[in-house]
């Protein structure tokens, strides 16, 4: 009887220690971008992809949930894609160059995003 109390307790305390294992590694990890995409990323280091798109698509302004909250970008395609600061491809823009990518933008262009397009650079 007393062996089946410590068995169950060590099980116990075993799946606790594992579990919060488990949940410190399921923490924020870079979310992929397929090839011949562009990702753009809500958070550093490619972490919460809102936006995939293929080369050569027209301007398309993000959701106002998404509006100015980019802050990483990749572009896995062979064409120059770009970004503007206002809707409708207006205010500044920035190119994310073909085969490129950037994981922490700059404090200029950090959370400015509301519209891309993938046909050209700026």
């Amino acid at each position: 009887m007393e062996f089946r109390k410590v068995a169950i307790g060590t099980a116990v305390i075993g799946a606790v220690v594992l579990g919060g294992i488990g949940v410190a590694s399921a923490g924020a990890q870079a979310e992929p971008c397929t090839p011949d995409r562009v990702c753009i990323y809500k958070d550093n280091n490619y972490i919460g992809r809102f936006g995939v798109r293929e080369p050569l698509k027209p301007t398309y302004n993000v959701s106002s949930r998404y509006d100015n909250l980019m802050s990483s970008w990749k572009n896995l395609t062979n064409v120059d894609a770009r970004w503007y600061h206002n809707r409708d491809g207006g205010g500044r823009c920035v190119t994310m160059l073909a085969g490129h990518s950037d994981n922490d933008i700059n404090t200029r262009d950090d959370n400015e995003l509301s519209s891309w397009n993938t046909q050209g650079r700026c």
